[in-house]
């Protein structure tokens, strides 16, 4: 599968804040978002102008699916919309990791290498995989419609949100807002110091690849390294999930 990776200035302030085109911010500048009183930006980077989002609380959901909230973010994949869990699988707060998991395990191992994996060096695919709760972490621990995404939804989820570094009740990770409807996911960070974020799709990296699969990873440093992609990911890798389901 080709590589889609997708450079991002991550503090996307031409549509997030319009007051950024009347004066060039400082380091430490704190502007407050016009329509969440929970939501600030700070100015982590004067010469790249990049923000820090800093929310407080919690952000909006559209509902509960199952006793899991989420986020209708207005996005059709083949036609049909998608809805984000709010949180990770295993989590009940958004700014919280979810349980790691490797590629089509439903169960966190202290320990996973190629001998005691349910994938790796096996011909196990996104039609074994989706919604089978045998290999599916959502399907497992959600039950009814929640699954894994496939590649095209978490791809969509790189094209229709804007994604801006961010921290959540002291977490860091991404705050995504959809270019579709205004509503916002916040998926945390696996690494304390910089917003770092993995997630498994459904979907193998291609038939004869048996010891990768493919995962969404959004890196944000205070650098010009930023960066959303999918990515091959051994299937030895232990991540988080967020869930999806078609209504």
């Amino acid at each position: 599968m080709t590589k889609l990776k997708i450079f991002v200035a991550l503090a996307l302030l031409a549509v997030a804040m319009p007051l950024s085109a009347q004066r060039q911010y400082e380091e430490g500048d704190i502007v407050q978002d016009p329509k969440y009183p929970n939501i600030k930006r700070e100015m982590i980077e004067d010469v790249s102008q990049k923000w820090l989002v800093h929310i407080t609380g919690k952000l909006p959901v559209t509902a509960t699916l199952n006793g899991h909230d989420y986020v209708d973010l207005g996005i059709k994949v083949e036609g049909k919309l998608i809805m984000w869990a709010a949180c990770d699988v295993g989590a009940t707060k958004p700014e919280q990791v979810g349980t790691t998991y490797g590629w089509a395990e439903v169960e966190h191992k202290a320990e996973l290498d190629g001998s005691n994996s349910a994938s790796y060096g096996k011909k196990v695919y996104r039609s074994t995989v989706l919604g089978n709760p045998k290999y599916d972490a959502a399907r497992k621990h959600w039950g009814g419609k929640w699954r894994l995404p496939t590649v095209p939804e978490q791809y969509m989820l790189i094209r229709k949100c804007k994604w801006e570094q961010a921290e959540m009740n002291g977490q860091r990770g991404f705050l995504l807002t959809s270019i579709k409807n205004g509503n916002m996911l916040f998926l945390p960070s696996l690494d304390s110091d910089d917003s770092c974020c993995e997630y498994w799709s459904s979907d193998e990296c291609d038939m004869d690849d048996k010891e990768q699969s493919c995962s969404l990873r959004a890196v944000g440093k205070t650098s010009w390294d930023d960066y959303i992609d999918i990515e091959r990911t051994p299937r030895t890798y232990q991540i988080p999930v967020r869930a999806v389901f078609v209504p």
